[in-house]
């Protein structure tokens, strides 16, 4: 039976802020890889990996202060400032944009910002590479600029303020359990994005993804999805009060096709 689209919320969206890393560009994963491979030389962590992929969307400085307090261990600051430039130097190498991100911000009639924990070069290093500089123009606000890092909702409240709108008319696209809190916090409506090969990749793919789907709606999203070129007809559904998805708040390309009748269509 196909899903029925379900009541989100009142007025229709006016704006759109996305994060960058794991929803303007595969980049989590690259970030993912580099960062275990310098924490193993440098913690004594028995579930590194785990410990790391469940922090993804922190600042490199926070994901790496949380793993280590796991097991008393201390980094200078030196080393973190180490591992921050070998990172973001495997990212900057490495990332691709998420498929059809361009294609589908494109169709959005909504103005679009960009919300990140990452630097400011580094994003506009990240929208370049998507293709998308003239979409967002000067739209951008990361955590070192305005001063507070991702779960805290300062680079989504900085986003609203930007367009001139209420946070309550903007939804926020993110990939993590701090991007969603962020968004929440900061008073947005937030649809959860669940594409990235540091989500969906491998044998144990199926199974992250669904723990990542019950994180997200835990946090906050109100659905989450995986394929970008759903995000124009959603963000229709959105404005009119619905949503199509499944009892989990999963949202397939095929249910949006499915949900939105012809009346419906954008003109």
């Amino acid at each position: 039976m196909m899903p029925t689209a379900t009541a989100t919320g009142p007025g229709p969206i006016t704006h759109v802020v996305c994060d960058c890393d794991g929803v303007l560009v595969d980049s989590e994963a690259v970030a993912y890889a580099a960062l275990v491979d310098a924490l193993r030389a440098r913690l004594h962590h028995p579930a590194l990996a785990e410990a790391v992929q469940d922090r993804l969307g922190l600042t490199i400085e926070t994901l790496i202060a949380e793993v280590a307090a796991e097991t008393g261990d201390t980094l200078s600051a030196v080393d973190i400032a180490t591992l921050r430039e070998s990172v973001e130097d495997a990212v900057r190498h490495h990332q691709t944009a998420v498929p059809g991100i361009a294609a589908a911000l494109g169709a959005l009639t909504q103005p679009v910002a960009v919300a990140s924990n990452s630097s400011l070069p580094r994003v506009r290093e990240a929208v370049a590479r998507c293709g998308i500089g003239q979409l967002v123009g000067e739209r951008i606000y990361t955590a070192d600029v305005v001063g507070a890092a991702k779960p805290a909702p300062g680079v989504y409240l900085a986003a609203c303020a930007g367009f001139g709108a209420p946070p309550g008319a903007c939804l926020a696209v993110e990939d993590s359990v701090a991007g969603v809190t962020a968004a929440a916090r900061a008073g947005l409506r937030v649809l959860g994005f669940a594409g990235g090969t540091h989500i969906t990749a491998g044998p144990a793919g199926a199974a992250r993804l669904a723990g990542h789907i019950a994180r997200l709606r835990q946090a906050g999203a109100q659905q989450v999805f995986d394929d970008m070129r759903a995000l124009p007809a959603i963000v229709r559904a959105l404005s009119r009060g619905e949503m199509p998805g499944d009892a989990n708040g999963w949202i397939r390309l095929s249910d949006v096709d499915a949900a939105l009748s012809p009346d419906h269509s954008a003109p």
